[in-house]
């Protein structure tokens, strides 16, 4: 439960983060890279959780 919660509020301080710093340069290209990555990190957390709930359902 601790590495779930830890992965979330990792991912939003990134997502905080890198999201002022693209907005605050400017940047176009740098948008995208931020909002490609937010979305894999997104994506990562979904899979994971997804898989956890899988290997609970086979254990029973």
């Amino acid at each position: 439960m601790g590495g779930r919660i830890a992965g979330i509020l990792a991912t939003l301080v990134f997502a905080a983060y890198t999201g002022f710093l693209a907005w605050r340069t400017g940047s176009p290209a740098l948008m995208v890279i931020v909002a490609v990555t937010l979305l894999l990190a997104v994506v990562d957390l979904w899979q994971t959780e997804f898989l956890r709930r899988e290997n609970s359902i086979r254990r029973g």
